[in-house]
């Protein structure tokens, strides 16, 4: 599970939000012009994201530490701005989003903060060829997973944290999953030109695959 270009993607986000917010008065507007316009279904066709993959012969295995007992989770998908749990458990997630509309929004103002030692969880693939394409990781998508769950505390393997003391969490090591439709995903990037300086600006896109 990589957590870096997800990272990159939301920040360069954010960064475009705030640069837009601080260019934008009453009565100016940014005053950019489009190199490439973005085909939005040419642009889902393309993304070739394997949906769902199932390896369930090895769900016995012994593990030390993990529970004997096969558990189903759906999973919805938060970025917090933090190396955390970033996987919530899934009707947490819609009793939040009932009351704060723009919960999935990747803007960090008014971020909502959830009990991740009770809610939250970390995620671990039990081959590679289960990994889940990154590109799915955008807030609200959900995902059922087929599994077993670390007993006790403790981080996923190959994690790809980016600080050097993550907290700890639940642990849900997968040997099945589907991504649930509708869904979101990281498109390819706008790229636009500020007519003022003459910078070539990218902006990254979300995409929502029926």
């Amino acid at each position: 599970m990589k957590f870096l270009p997800t990272l990159l993607l939301a920040t360069l986000l954010i960064v475009s939000i705030v640069v837009s917010c601080r260019m934008q008065g009453p009565k100016n507007q940014q005053a950019t012009t489009y190199i490439n316009k973005l085909d939005t279904n040419k642009a889902i066709a393309e993304l070739h994201i394997r949906e769902s993959f199932f390896q369930l012969d090895s769900i016995h295995e012994k593990i030390g530490i993990l529970s004997e007992r096969i558990d189903t989770l759906e999973l919805t998908y938060y970025f917090g701005f933090c190396d955390c749990q970033r996987w919530i458990v899934s009707n947490i997630h819609d009793r939040v989003l009932t009351e704060h509309k723009d919960l999935d929004k990747l803007d960090p103002r008014g971020q909502i903060e959830f009990n991740l030692d009770k809610h939250g969880y970390y995620i671990e693939s039990a081959t590679k060829e289960l990994e889940l394409d990154w590109r799915i990781h955008v807030n609200g998508t959900k995902v059922k997973f087929i599994g077993r769950e670390y007993m006790g505390k403790g981080l996923p393997k190959d994690g790809g944290f980016t600080v050097p003391n993550p907290p700890h969490g639940k642990v849900f090591r997968y040997y099945s999953y589907e991504i649930i439709k509708p869904y979101k995903a990281w498109g390819p990037p706008i790229f636009t030109i500020d007519k003022k300086t003459g910078d070539t600006l990218d902006e990254p896109t979300i995409l929502t695959v029926k």
